[in-house]
């Protein structure tokens, strides 16, 4: 023990001042270094200046707020005051005009009574009952003839593409019959009749002998069938049966004129 130096000062701590030193009171600093004080001080002013910079800001804004309300409601009240005086301008002239005008509408009737008498009031009328009916029957005649018009259009353009398809579908269908007689009598090859290796025969004539009809081909049958039903539903008959077989006349076909005209109707 008496070989051990003492302890540095430094490393030692310091034994807190008491608190009946500075006459009972605590103070908030005691036992800090210089640095926390000078910190702690500078906050507490940081504090109390912000504090009063807020309440200093509170009563401007506050001011502000209140000089604008002010204004406002000033300005508010006299543009509300113009308005008034503006619409109440506008009614009093409105009712001037409108008084104006029921006199002068009140003093042209009287007038027009005075003057008009019964025989001319009825005589007015008449004509332009007449007038009324006139204008009627004109419009219905009108009506009439433009549909008389295009109903008879109308049945032209569809007679006369009828008429075309049924000549350009017996043309086709005078053009198979041609080409179907003549296959049927144009007559085989001689070598061509019996395939190598098969047992049968497959020519036209052999195909005859053996009862198998030989047909025309079906763009041929549909462009007869449907000439014939045009032909018929345009009250005529088609007869290809008594056509040459050779020479063939261009084709031609006489439609008749429509049975029923269209009726008049009033547009």
């Amino acid at each position: 023990e008496e070989g051990l130096k003492p302890p540095h000062p430094a490393t030692t701590p310091r034994a807190l001042p008491c608190p009946s030193l500075a006459g009972g009171r605590r103070d908030h600093t005691m036992g800090l270094t210089r640095q926390a004080k000078a910190k702690a001080k500078a906050q507490s002013l940081a504090s109390s200046i912000l504090k009063k910079a807020r309440e200093r800001a509170n009563m401007q804004a506050a001011a502000i707020k209140e000089k604008a309300k002010t204004q406002a409601a000033a300005q508010a009240k006299a543009l509300l005051d113009r308005a008034r005086a503006q619409a109440k301008r506008i009614q009093e002239k409105a009712k001037e005009t409108a008084r104006e005008h029921a006199r002068g509408l009140v003093e042209s009737a009287k007038s027009r009574v005075r003057v008009r008498t019964r025989d001319q009031v009825a005589q007015i009328r008449e004509k332009a009952r007449e007038r009324a009916r006139e204008q009627a029957r004109a419009s219905v005649a009108k009506a009439r003839a433009d549909a008389k018009l295009r109903a008879r259009e109308r049945a032209e353009d569809i007679q006369q593409r009828a008429r075309a398809k049924a000549d350009l579908l017996l043309a086709r269908a005078k053009e198979e019959l041609v080409l179907k007689r003549a296959l049927a009598q144009a007559p085989d090859p001689p070598e061509d009749d019996e395939r190598p290796g098969r047992s049968a025969p497959y020519g036209r004539r052999a195909q005859r002998d053996r009862g198998i009809a030989v047909r025309a081909p079906p763009a041929a049958v549909k462009a007869l069938g449907w000439a014939a039903h045009l032909h018929r539903s345009f009250g005529g008959l088609l007869e290809l049966e008594t056509l040459p077989p050779a020479s063939l006349p261009p084709p031609t076909l006489s439609l008749p004129p429509m049975a029923t005209q269209p009726q008049d109707s009033v547009a």
